[in-house]
């Protein structure tokens, strides 16, 4: 991973609301700032051509964490409606296989590939699109969401599972002072349960907190974990106001 210093930097305001808020957590030199909606962002971040350009690296590629991707893949395959399914993110591709093997029409698209959802040309619609560990990651969350909106066929699910992790970033950093939780300079923000239902509002919503690794840590009753969105898009065809 890049160096801190030798990041290009953007002042930003929340990519929600516009708004700005006081320093929440600095991690590795990194400010983040909650915003008065709820979102805790990155301030300031790496820019759009450093973020295009530079090369993801993902927390762990070990067994645990592929028994985490397995539980998550399963429980999508349980939820998504039949069809076509762009999953976004997908990294090596392997949810996209498991999918195709399933009978889904299934394709992935990936920022380490130079496939920007943002900007690409893609021809809809989907029966289903999935952002697995991705909004965290995107520096406009709002055009992801009505980008995915308009690729959706209406009655078409869009899965979305993000980390939340600021409930525990101060008690994790006294317990494990050297672990890097926002996943610094990757995550620009960290979403609340109640922000991202606001962000999709409109859609019909369901959310799934069931955690995806064992021990005893996945028994405590604390709120620092990732979930799922499960949002499906309003049958009407006219924009949300």
């Amino acid at each position: 991973m890049r160096a801190a210093s030798a990041i290009p930097e953007v002042s930003v305001a929340c990519p929600l609301c516009g708004g700005r808020g006081p320093t929440f957590y600095v991690e590795n030199g990194r400010r983040f700032e909650r915003c008065p909606c709820g979102l805790v962002f990155q301030n300031p971040r790496p820019t759009d051509a450093w973020l295009q350009a530079a090369r993801y690296e993902p927390y762990d590629r070990g067994a645990a964490h592929g028994r985490e991707m397995r539980a998550i893949y399963e429980h999508a395959a349980s939820v998504l409606p039949p069809g076509r399914l762009l999953d976004v993110g997908c990294g090596p591709g392997l949810f996209v296989r498991m999918m195709r093997s399933r009978g889904w029409d299934a394709e992935g698209i990936d920022l380490d590939r130079g496939e920007d959802f943002l900007r690409l040309d893609l021809e809809g619609p989907f029966d289903a699109l999935t952002a697995i560990y991705v909004l965290e990651h995107v520096a406009d969350p709002r055009r992801f969401v009505e980008k995915a909106r308009r690729l959706l066929r209406p009655g078409g699910m869009l899965y979305v599972r993000v980390p939340h992790t600021a409930p525990i970033v101060r008690i994790g950093k006294l317990l494990a002072p050297r672990w890097n939780f926002f996943h610094t300079p990757w995550h620009l923000q960290d979403f609340p349960p109640r922000v991202l239902l606001g962000l999709l509002g409109g859609w019909t919503l369901r959310i799934d907190r069931t955690p995806t690794r064992r021990g005893a840590w996945a028994r405590l009753p604390v709120p620092g974990r990732s979930y799922t969105v499960m949002a499906t898009r309003p049958m009407y065809n006219a924009q949300p106001p």
